[in-house]
């Protein structure tokens, strides 16, 4: 078992104390799965058509490694895809392929690999970092916040800060919870058009023992997708399956994506 640490403050409302740090745990040969919901919204790039997505994934994370500097491996693999793309049911593969996922000791993905993604496609490029949970270095209280610089992913030489506050401590599928707020805008091509700007507005809860995620709500303005679009906007939810809390469902992902079961592919 490795300990990835990162200091957490909380106590009373008058005089907050400092408590054992905040830490990411892992075990190799552990297993999560996760269940997500994606509702994408837009045009295409050359904004004669609407573009509605709707997808559902069940995933499963085993961690492979976890090294004794704090840095976990673990191997991400869809089992089960459902997506709809304006009204038509897409064919998942055969044979999905595993997705490796290489986490560093401050929260941040390290290294992505996607054998079946395009790895000079921008969507791709920017998953790594949109999957990091940025840990502040100092201990926070409810409300504070920090700041990270990291490189932009889609283009060289250029940075962008990811901001973060602490919300909170909130039960969250049966389960204490930290909860905290992300957000970041990144520019997706040089210039200032502030339709090539990327902004994005998390909300996540991570497991007050282990620090893993157990739920994450993002909203996204002008997304990357793996093919051109344009005005994208994509709402997604993603949450950890947890034996008597959710196995077969999560409502509010359900509602997320029901449009997509009555939607109907544009004519003409």
């Amino acid at each position: 078992m490795i300990v990835l640490t990162a200091l957490f403050l909380f106590g009373s409302q008058d005089a907050p104390k400092v408590t054992p740090p905040w830490t990411f745990v892992y075990q190799k040969g552990e297993v999560a799965r996760y269940r997500t919901y994606i509702k994408a919204d837009g045009r295409n790039i050359e904004d004669t058509e609407p573009i509605k997505i709707r997808m559902r994934t069940n995933s499963k994370n085993e961690v492979k490694e976890v090294t004794d500097t704090g840095v976990a491996t673990w191997e991400q693999l869809d089992e089960k895809v459902m997506l709809v793309i304006n009204g038509m049911e897409i064919p998942s593969p055969s044979k999905p392929r595993p997705v490796t996922v290489v986490f560093g000791p401050s929260g941040m993905v390290v290294k992505r690999t996607n054998p079946g993604g395009d790895p000079f496609n921008p969507s791709e490029k920017s998953l790594g970092m949109l999957n990091s949970f940025p840990a502040p270095t100092l201990g926070v209280k409810p409300g504070d916040s920090w700041k990270l610089e990291v490189p932009n992913p889609v283009l060289k030489n250029r940075k962008i800060s990811i901001s973060s506050t602490f919300l909170g401590f909130e039960k969250i599928l049966g389960i204490e919870s930290v909860k905290c707020k992300q957000i970041l805008d990144f520019p997706t091509a040089y210039g200032t058009d502030p339709a090539d700007i990327c902004h994005i507005e998390a909300i996540y809860w991570l497991d007050s023992k282990n620090h893993q995620l157990l739920r994450a709500s993002v909203l996204t303005k002008n997304a990357l997708l793996p093919f051109p679009t344009k005005n994208m906007e994509v709402q997604l939810l993603v949450s950890k399956i947890i034996p008597g809390q959710n196995e077969t469902e999560d409502p509010d992902g359900e509602k997320l994506i029901a449009p997509a079961k009555v939607e109907e592919k544009p004519k003409g």
